[in-house]
């Protein structure tokens, strides 16, 4: 039985190659998905419109459209001069404006603000599955860049949990309904699987683009070598044919 072959080691090339795919992979996504943030924001202003007062909502709702109108800039940006770049190009720009994701994620982040114990029940059940959809779609969009994911969710989650504890344990002195001890349980145990998904999902797609590097590596290789076995052939056939040439003059000669 033979012994299994060891990985091939990362050269620098192809570090900075898969990197750069990974950060296109998180921008095609985000292009694709660019209009969700704004949809989403007057549909939670409807919801709690009758809950909470019209300035108060309004507030967060122009916070989260001016995240989401930046995040659309960005997008239009990457679009217009990264889109067909090089990795170099890809990671600079990423660099740059990678901010964009954990502020967006703190506008939503501070939602729980608005409903948390301060709407009825169904509007908060409401809000809080925007928010959970909000956290499942991250993993899908943001898991190609690890710690951008990270960043998000992590934002995404203590910003919630910290507007939870401070109301259960300030404004109510742990006096306040059971039900919301376990909103906080599963607060966090949501943010936990979210982010070993993440993680999950991030190790296949940086897999998959080793594994397109190196056949395209392999495929260059094999197409170097078939051109210069074709040019020793017709080597060869010119070596052959100028012998020929030279053996048939004395062949005449003699005939």
């Amino acid at each position: 039985m033979k012994p299994d072959l060891p990985p091939a080691i990362a050269t620098a090339a192809e570090a900075e190659w898969i990197n750069g795919e990974l950060i296109r992979g998180l921008m095609r996504t985000a292009r694709s998905t660019r209009l969700v943030g704004l949809l989403l924001v007057p549909l939670l202003v409807v919801v709690l419109w009758n809950e909470r007062n019209a300035a108060v909502l309004l507030a967060w709702a122009a916070l989260a459209l001016g995240v989401a109108a930046l995040r659309l800039r960005v997008v239009h940006l990457y679009t217009r001069d990264v889109l067909t770049a090089g990795a170099a190009e890809q990671s600079a720009f990423f660099m740059k404006y990678q901010w964009i994701w954990p502020l967006s994620a703190l506008a939503w982040g501070l939602s729980p603000v608005l409903h948390f114990d301060r709407a009825s029940l169904p509007e908060q059940f409401i809000s809080w599955l925007i928010l959970a959809g909000l956290g499942m779609f991250s993993i899908n969009s943001f898991s190609f860049h690890l710690r951008t994911m990270r960043e998000y969710l992590h934002v995404l989650a203590l910003l919630p949990l910290g507007v939870m504890l401070w109301r259960i344990g300030v404004d109510q002195q742990f006096e306040g309904p059971t039900y919301q001890y376990w909103l906080v349980v599963l607060l966090v145990m949501f943010w936990q699987l979210l982010l070993q998904a993440g993680r999950r999902l991030h190790v296949t797609h940086r897999k998959n683009f080793e594994l397109q590097y190196r056949n395209m590596q392999l495929i260059e290789s094999l197409t170097r070598q078939t051109q210069a076995a074709l040019d020793a052939v017709e080597i060869k056939n010119r070596f052959l044919a100028s012998a020929a040439h030279d053996l048939r003059q004395p062949v005449h000669a003699l005939g």
